[in-house]
């Protein structure tokens, strides 16, 4: 396995441990999740154990976070655009004629 693809798999791993948790990616985050994943057995046959041992914990956290981040941005403006959608004209803006 390729070092790029490790700190990808390994990624993947931290980000859902960070959405389901709620906390952000840290690199004790990545270190805790590298840490879980290396307590496989040596028969196990998932291949994420073998990528934690393979990837750089800064390059993970640089990943994951990144990718925390840009779903932080979508959802923020998201947010806002239904914010302006919603309002006394209704549903649907101005420009697409009376509502």
């Amino acid at each position: 396995m390729r070092m790029a693809d490790a700190d990808d798999l390994v990624a993947v791993d931290v980000f859902n441990a960070a959405q389901v948790t709620g906390e952000p990616v840290t690199v004790t985050l990545v270190r805790r999740v590298v840490d879980d994943l290396l307590t496989h057995p040596p028969e196990c046959g998932c291949g994420r154990c073998e990528a934690a041992a393979i990837a750089r914990v800064g390059d993970v956290w640089n990943i994951a976070s990144s990718w925390q981040r840009a779903v932080a941005a979508t959802k923020t403006t998201r947010s806002l655009l239904n914010r302006q959608r919603v309002g006394s004209e209704g549903f649907f803006p101005r420009f697409f004629g009376p509502v």
